[in-house]
């Protein structure tokens, strides 16, 4: 197995594109339905989703929206209401697509829903949730009881009595227990994402502790030893890919908080398995995690952030970089001041300042696929919301616009949503309506809430003017562009005639092309050059970031 989760990503991407893999659940829309926004939608765009979010946001109810699909309960085993609990149902409606047709699961009354369509033939649903999983002998000793007023030494006792059972008929299955050997896919598995030397493992699912069902795990490394004196991590991890090797292909898999008793590196390393499965098997998998290990480097149609707003209502944010799902699950880890530039050339003039003026250890710069545009419609927004004061974006200097007005000098009865609307789209460059402002309305049904959009129209402007800076030229090209140093590292002889290209990018393919040289090479020349000359456009970046550095 490899950890080049990048690889890995853009494997699945090609398999989806290819249409090798396909999302059979691609929707599900929730209406009216505890603290939901009233009109809540899900999409499913990559085979792997990740739904992020703080206690208490809905992603395990989510989860067992979901997990009915698989046909073995009804929405009032998982959405039941009690006198002390009316469960926030009213009006409840939950559509899914499902391999493009659509099914309906409304609440009829109390503790009654009904169903319109069907699933579909051969419609797998797996649900995992890593929370529940505990040891036999755990659960002999926290849940079952063998007697009134047991002692620890008499548990301890009546455990190494029964567990003799185990061994009893190593081949056989009765109705008291149940048992396999894992297979060598399964055990290498566990061996990668625990970095262990498991020889064999073998489960038993038994009754032999108090006459209720319960797991027990032998594993053997050369040595023997159960479940009880293993990690957490290895039940876990183990009991997970046991069930995972098994589901079949093209089904749903459900991962509820699969991070549990798992390090870090162990967290990546599971995300790395489960793309591999994907692969394999084709299935369509859903997690929820509190997790940036889990969430770190996945890209933004992966990532789905459920958020709380005013009054507790919870929305659903799409098409969320990792970086900002780290601030919805509060990480340390947006501590230090971050940069984030719309290209990779920016990234690599602004990194080469930092390291010769000594900085690299107080800020670090990002490159965010998707240009421009995509920073303005999701990062920015994000972190105009949230308030976040250690993220700054850089952009190219095409990107420069109108001024913003300073606001505390505009009257607050001129501040309408035209004019807020019309400062928006000559100062950021596009229509605000293009912006998914997660506001509490429903401009489809014709319901919309124009003080709210007014003041998040507002707070984005605030943070687009005190955070959002520009680089001195159009693009990144142009301030390394320099053609008597281009002589000089390609040669003159058999230059080519650039003069008719439109930008300095076109101008250095060309070059690259008609030399026959690596273009790599020749950009890291000329930063190089650029960096010891400290030209004015050096020396405004510099200033640039010292500003950013001493905020």
């Amino acid at each position: 197995m490899t950890d080049n989760i990048e690889k890995l990503i853009g494997d699945v991407e090609k398999m989806l594109d290819g249409k090798a893999i396909k999302n059979r659940l691609s929707q599900i829309k929730i209406h009216s339905f505890r603290k939901f926004a009233e009109e809540s939608e899900l999409n499913f765009t990559f085979p792997l989703t990740v739904i992020v979010g703080k206690n208490g946001s809905g992603k395990t109810t989510v989860m067992k929206a979901i997990k009915l699909l698989s046909g073995r309960e009804i929405p009032q085993d998982e959405f039941f209401e009690t006198i002390i609990d009316d469960g926030g149902f009213q009006n409840a409606d939950i559509s899914y697509t499902l391999d493009g047709q659509v099914l309906h699961y409304k609440r009829l009354r109390g503790n009654e829903w009904g169903k319109e369509g069907k699933i579909p033939e051969k419609f797998s649903v797996t649900y995992i949730q890593t929370k529940t999983m505990v040891g036999a002998i755990d659960k002999s000793f926290l849940y079952d009881d063998i007697g009134k007023n047991t002692s620890r030494t008499q548990k301890v006792e009546y455990v190494i009595k029964q567990s003799k059972k185990l061994k009893q008929n190593p081949r056989r299955t009765s109705e008291r227990k149940e048992r396999h050997f894992l297979n060598g896919d399964a055990v290498e598995a566990i061996n990668y994402i625990l970095q262990g030397n498991i020889k064999s493992i073998e489960m038993v699912r038994h009754k032999y502790y108090s006459g209720t069902w319960g797991t027990s795990i032998i594993f053997n490394d050369g040595k023997q030893y159960s479940e009880y004196n293993a990690g957490s991590g290895e039940f876990v991890i183990t009991s997970m890919v046991d069930q995972i090797q098994r589901i079949s292909a093209e089904s749903i898999l459900l991962l509820d908080e699969p991070e549990v008793s798992l390090h870090p590196g162990a967290q990546k390393r599971l995300i790395c398995y489960i793309l591999e499965v994907i692969k394999k098997k084709k299935i369509q998998v859903i997690i929820t995690t509190h997790s940036t290990s889990v969430v770190e480097k996945l890209p933004k149609a992966a990532i789905k952030s459920f958020r709380k707003i005013e009054n507790d209502i919870i929305i659903i944010e799409e098409q969320v970089f990792f970086q900002n799902a780290f601030l919805e699950l509060e990480s340390d880890l947006v501590d230090k001041k971050h940069i984030i530039v719309e290209d990779n050339m920016a990234k690599k003039i602004i990194e080469k300042i930092l390291r010769v003026e000594g900085l690299s250890e107080l800020l670090q710069v990002e490159f965010y696929p998707g240009g421009a545009s995509n920073i303005k419609q999701y990062t920015i927004l994000t972190y105009s919301k949230t308030r976040v004061d250690n993220r700054f974006i850089i952009l190219d200097g095409d990107q420069r616009k109108e001024e913003i007005p300073d606001f505390s000098k505009i009257p607050e009865i001129d501040k309408t949503e035209k004019y807020m609307k019309d400062v928006f789209k000559k100062a950021i460059g596009i229509n605000a309506d293009k912006i998914q402002w997660g506001i509490d309305a429903n401009r489809k049904a014709g319901r919309t809430n124009a003080q709210q959009e007014i003041e998040l129209i507002l707070a984005y402007l605030k943070y687009y003017k005190d955070f959002v800076s520009f680089l001195p030229q159009n693009i990144p090209e142009d301030i390394i562009y320099d053609e008597a140093r281009l002589k000089i590292i390609v040669g003159e002889d058999g230059f080519p005639d650039v003069s008719q290209e439109k930008d300095s990018k076109k101008k250095l393919k060309k070059i690259a092309d008609t030399m026959g040289q690596d273009i790599g090479e020749i950009e890291y020349q000329l930063i190089y050059w650029f960096a010891k000359q400290k030209n004015s456009d050096y020396q405004y970046i510099l200033e640039m970031l010292k500003a950013i550095i001493e905020r």
